[in-house]
């Protein structure tokens, strides 16, 4: 990459790899200030779009040859809703995104929602990576029997795999595995975000066994609580 004095417009994969980068420094997607809880200090980080300015300033910090990498797969990775465009609508975001990938170069103005786009990035993998591991499984998947013990409550060990937040009912769908890799559904109204991959013991009750629009075998729960976690 190739550092220039501020200007009005730069390459849009330039500014992608610098997205990448501010991500990688930051651990996260920094967009406001936040207290250090070792000092008085309110900026604990540099926000990630002041990272990304700060390199085609002065040149630093300088993308890896990884931020690089990354940034062209995001950049690629969103580019693909012009796709999705011809099909059905979009929403106010995706419209936004749609109108910055048609675009060879950007101005500073657009540094924040590219920098946003590395987390939304980063979900977007883990999410298809579940989705690869409940279609690994799916088809073997066995609804939980009826027995005695699961009549009523009683104890489950589950691996969440995805999640889906229902803001009209302040609660989380959940897709999980047991350890016999038949699938279970239920809600959460905690968010569950921290549990994806892990294990955890639930205490629950069966409420229904169907196949879900995959064809898949689910047992969906209720009156499920999180009771431990693997660490």
């Amino acid at each position: 990459m190739t550092q220039t004095k501020p200007k009005n417009k730069f390459p849009i994969l330039d500014v992608f790899m610098t997205s990448a980068m501010a991500f990688r420094i930051n651990g996260d997607y920094v967009n406001s200030w936040v207290q250090d809880p070792n000092s008085q200090e309110v900026k604990a980080k540099p926000l990630n779009k002041d990272i990304m300015r700060e390199h085609f300033v002065s040149g630093n910090p300088q993308p890896t040859e990884q931020d690089q990498e990354v940034g062209r797969l995001m950049h690629e990775h969103f580019k693909g809703i012009l796709l999705k465009k011809l099909t059905k609508p979009l929403n106010q975001f995706e419209n936004a995104i749609a109108e910055l990938v048609m675009n060879e170069e950007v101005s500073r103005f657009e540094f924040g929602l590219i920098a946003s786009l590395a987390k939304v990035y980063n979900r977007d993998l883990k999410s298809e990576s579940a989705r690869e591991s409940i279609a690994s499984i799916g088809f073997a998947s066995q609804f939980i029997e009826s027995t005695p013990t699961t009549a009523g409550n009683f104890f489950l060990d589950v691996n969440i795999l995805t999640t889906l937040r229902l803001p009209a009912y302040n609660c989380w769908t959940v897709t999980a595995k047991t350890k016999e890799n038949n699938l279970v559904g239920f809600y959460m109204k905690q968010d569950p975000a921290p549990y994806v991959g892990k294990d955890i013991e639930i205490r629950c009750r069966v409420k229904d066994r169907k196949q879900n629009r995959d064809g898949f075998k689910v047992t969906y729960l209720n009156y499920v609580k999180l009771l431990s976690e693997e660490v």
